[in-house]
């Protein structure tokens, strides 16, 4: 599947969001290395990175979004014309994505594990066996809002990835992504968004300012220790 054109987001103050395509995966890549460097998809080289992003590109089921400063904005360093100088990847529904790396990705991604599988046997074999889990099972939310935890019932939205380039910080750019995710996701039907970031250094205060609710802490299989959250939508936006 041919990875839609660019369409602008919504403007605002803070800048414009616009669709990636495949030819803002160096930026992309280069930010995505420089935010997580501890991140296993980082940790593993650029092209099973490169491959991951771009099934965020071309999934029906998933976002890939960029960040552009509002006119007259200015940064620490200059940025080219139409280049993101931020960037968010997500799932707007988490069943359907993974059907659909199933069925379009999943060759892809054993070919750009080869390289990774001799300079990293322990961690591939860590991440391959938490992907097989994750992959072969299908999300369950409650069957009704008043279930205990008052999850509403709908398809889950998983935030992955958002970074912005640290000379382009402070002006909104952040939230501006992360609130076209949210449109698209109450847009597409979901009940939920979550997330996951590290409980040390992370950005757990940034989002509990923002409504996302401590949802549990987790450690991954690499040892990271994480929080995950939360935050309910509704079918007009994010609530």
């Amino acid at each position: 599947m041919a990875p839609a054109a660019p369409v602008p987001g919504t403007p605002s103050a803070h800048g414009t969001t616009r669709h990636l395509t495949g030819s803002d995966l160096g930026v992309v890549l280069d930010l995505h290395r420089s935010a997580f460097p501890t991140n296993v998809w980082s940790r593993f080289g650029g092209r099973l990175l490169a491959t991951y992003v771009r099934l965020f590109i071309e999934s029906p089921h998933a976002l890939a979004i960029g960040a552009l400063p509002a006119d007259g904005s200015v940064g620490r360093r200059d940025a080219a014309a139409g280049e993101p100088v931020g960037h968010l990847v997500g799932i707007l529904d988490i069943r359907l994505h993974r059907e659909w790396v199933w069925r379009h990705g999943a060759v892809r991604l054993l070919v750009a594990l080869a390289p990774a599988a001799i300079r990293h046997p322990r961690l591939l074999a860590g991440l391959m066996a938490r992907r097989l889990r994750v992959l072969s099972r299908r999300p369950r939310p409650p069957r009704s809002a008043s279930d205990t935890d008052q999850r509403p019932v709908g398809p889950v939205a998983v935030l992955s990835h958002v970074a912005v380039d640290p000379s382009w910080r402070g002006l909104g750019l952040g939230e501006a992504l992360v609130e076209e995710f949210l449109r698209h996701a109450a847009e597409a039907g979901a009940g939920y968004a979550c997330l996951a970031t590290l409980e040390e250094d992370g950005a757990g205060a940034w989002y509990e300012a923002r409504e996302w609710t401590l949802d549990a802490r987790r450690e991954t299989f690499d040892g990271r220790r994480i929080r995950i959250y939360r935050r309910t939508l509704d079918q007009d936006g994010a609530a």
